[in-house]
C-alpha cells in the first residue's frame, strides 16, 4: 500500500468511528479530543 492510501484509510476509519459514536451515543470524539475549534 502506498503512503497516501494508508493515510486516507486511517482518516476514513477515524471518521467512521466518530460518526458511529455520534449516531449511537451522541458522543463527538473529535470535539472531545480537539475541543470546540469548529468553523
Amino acid at each position: 500500500m502506498k503512503t497516501l492510501d494508508y493515510i486516507c484509510l486511517v482518516l476514513v476509519v477515524i471518521g467512521a468511528v466518530n460518526w458511529g459514536l455520534i449516531g449511537l451515543f451522541e458522543i463527538d470524539l473529535v470535539r472531545i479530543i480537539f475541543g470546540d475549534m469548529s468553523i
